[in-house]
């Protein structure tokens, strides 16, 4: 007030640099996100390539060369193809239409989305009947990458041979989540772990680590990603200059 009569204070902020900081730290969260992502899958692809390059070489070659050959060929094809999909999904998300929101049973959709995914039983917990204002086929198509994430991060009756290591699990998972402004966390599953031939208690233990020949078998990995983010492998094989190979793994991130 002055002079007792009210008065109105109007202040203008410019709020462009504001603005453009959000969009700059958005984008370097985005570029953080992918290279982990992308360093995950070229990182087994560059070492096991090496190893066959000195494998090839050899002269003679050993007498289970192909068999060699064939595995890291095949780990090289997976973490390809896994990479592959995680590029074409960030590109759908950048052609997305503007959503088109109508009424949608959420719980309906949920149980669609579960039905889709054969390769492991989806066990889903009933809760109220509620119905939201959404893109059906947006919504769906998130939930269906999530389910297909999931899946992949958990494997059953699993069985194979690095390097010479024997290596088998009845369940393998990985669990993750990210918290803002935090750490992230997240768990794993490993029923019935057996190393070559040796049945392994599994602690829970973040980064519980079984010596193999010639490197090492780490359980329950945890790796942050910085600022707030996470990646759980449930069981990392690591053969020195020979093998890399990742089984179950979960990547949150904001």
């Amino acid at each position: 007030r002055e002079r007792g009569l009210p008065h109105e204070l109007l202040v203008l902020t410019d709020l462009s640099r504001t603005l453009r900081e959000e969009e700059r730290n958005a984008w370097q969260r985005l570029v953080r996100v992918i290279g982990h992502e992308m360093n995950n899958s070229l990182a087994p692809i560059k070492s096991i390539a090496g190893s066959l390059e000195t494998l090839i070489r050899k002269d003679p070659p050993p007498a289970d060369w192909r068999d060699d050959a064939r595995s890291g060929l095949n780990i090289i094809a997976t973490r390809a193809e896994s990479l592959s999909r995680f590029m074409q999904a960030y590109a759908r998300l950048a052609r997305l239409p503007q959503p088109q929101k109508e009424a949608v049973n959420f719980g309906d959709l949920v149980k669609r989305v579960a039905s889709l995914e054969t390769r492991i039983a989806v066990r889903l917990v009933e809760g109220a009947d509620v119905t939201i204002e959404a893109d059906a086929a947006q919504l769906e198509q998130l939930l269906i990458n999530i389910v297909h994430n999931a899946a992949e991060a958990s494997l059953a009756a699993i069985g194979l041979t690095i390097a010479g290591n024997a290596i088998s699990a009845g369940f393998v998972m990985a669990r993750t989540a990210a918290v803002l402004g935090g750490a992230g966390a997240g768990d794993t599953t490993v029923d019935g772990l057996s190393i070559n031939g040796v049945p392994i208690a599994v602690t829970g233990q973040p980064n519980q680590t079984i010596p193999i020949f010639g490197g090492r078998v780490v359980v329950n990995e945890q790796q942050q990603i910085l600022p707030s983010g996470r990646t759980v492998n449930a069981l990392h094989v690591i053969v020195d200059g020979i093998a890399d190979v990742v089984i179950a793994s979960a990547t949150a991130g904001i």
